[in-house]
């Protein structure tokens, strides 16, 4: 193993980076769909819950739970099968003159790709996080407020991740 090897960040931290950028940029670029000044509190909500994440990240130690043998390639698939859901699913929005719900697609499809995590990573955070996404993108949807409701997504993902690490600090304070 090389110096820089031993220096890497482990996965969760890399995931819980990848979680926090997602779910600001959700919230940033779809809160201009709420008005002013809506708009702007749904954005300051935003980066104020990414910086309690920011914060209570570097207090808490990830979560190093014994994976599952398969966590590697069903990590990829997930990502791939995300991906191509993103870019077919948008394609037919469009094609359907539905563009207006394609931030919620989106949601609910980055949302879905959680779902196996909960297995892969024995990590049981990310079932509620996928099941709150794939919610709120559905009704974002089905109402026609796909941008809004992708906005609203994005608040949830940065306000469940400042939760659980708030839960995390607190249990591990009482030991």
């Amino acid at each position: 193993m090389t110096s820089s090897e031993g220096r890497r960040p482990p996965f969760a931290v890399i995931g819980a980076i990848i979680g926090l950028t997602g779910g600001l940029a959700f919230a940033l670029v779809n809160a201009g769909a709420f008005g002013e000044p809506w708009a702007w509190l749904i954005r300051g909500v935003a980066i104020a819950l990414a910086i309690v994440v920011l914060v209570l990240g570097r207090r808490v130690p990830p979560p190093m739970p014994e994976s599952h043998r398969h966590a590697g390639p069903g990590y990829l698939a997930s990502v791939l099968i995300m991906v191509v859901a993103i870019v077919a699913g948008g394609q037919w929005l469009g094609a359907q003159g539905r563009t207006d719900i394609q931030p919620a697609w989106v949601a609910l499809v980055v949302g879905a790709h959680f779902l196996p995590f909960a297995w892969l990573f024995r990590l049981g955070f990310f079932l509620p996080l996928a099941v709150g996404m794939i919610i709120i993108a559905a009704v974002g949807m089905i109402t026609g407020a796909g941008a809004a409701a992708a906005a609203l997504v994005g608040v949830w993902m940065l306000g469940w991740q400042a939760g659980h690490l708030a839960y995390r600090l607190r249990t591990a304070a009482a030991r």
